[in-house]
């Protein structure tokens, strides 16, 4: 059961969920009409728990149904992450959609400080210098994603769940666990 806690940042509070207290941990970002809740309502916290990793899931600032309305510029969001993230012991990032992309843009820029990122239909990929990413990656998209289009990244897995849309993770919960799972086993 995800506890929800804050991360004071640039004299701020911000909302984050966690759920378990193992060494290992990911951090996870909701896509833009999500909440950080639609983790463990996939799923998807439990199963982390169930491999040994404590789930960090933030409320990005600004988007929609976030409990932190703070209006932030991507850069700001990118800092908090790293705020979040410097607290942990090399965490995998995972992110949806919006956040797909600013997991990937946050690899891209530190990767040193994580060990593994996840893009779930990410947006934007083509502002990503995929090649500045020294972690394993792993992409998911849906057959059915009209937001997001899968694409070939050299030197990342990726991975396409039949009959899903974008939010292939509430689509089809099982096979996107079963994806997660073996990638972090694989690490």
């Amino acid at each position: 059961m995800l506890e929800e806690k804050k991360i004071r940042f640039e004299g701020n509070d911000f909302v984050y969920f966690q759920e378990g207290n193992y060494e290992k941990s990911a951090v996870l970002l909701h896509g833009y009409s999500f909440e950080s809740k639609v983790w463990e309502q996939a799923g998807v916290t439990a199963l982390l728990s169930s491999l040994g990793y404590s789930s960090f899931a933030l409320d990005i600032p600004g988007f929609p149904n976030s409990r932190n309305k703070q209006e932030m510029n991507e850069e700001k969001i990118l800092s908090l992450i790293g705020e979040l993230v410097s607290r942990l012991n090399k965490p995998v990032l995972l992110g949806a959609s919006a956040s797909g992309y600013l997991a990937l843009k946050f690899a891209e820029q530190n990767s040193s400080k994580i060990s593994a990122v996840i893009g779930v239909g990410p947006v934007r990929l083509s502002e990503i210098k995929t090649e500045l990413i020294k972690v394993p990656v792993l992409l998911i998209w849906g057959s059915l994603d009209t937001v997001s289009k899968p694409a070939k990244v050299k030197g990342a897995r990726v991975e396409i769940i039949e009959g899903a849309r974008h939010a292939c993770y509430l689509d089809k919960p099982e096979e996107f666990k079963k994806l997660i799972a073996d990638f972090m086993r694989s690490l």
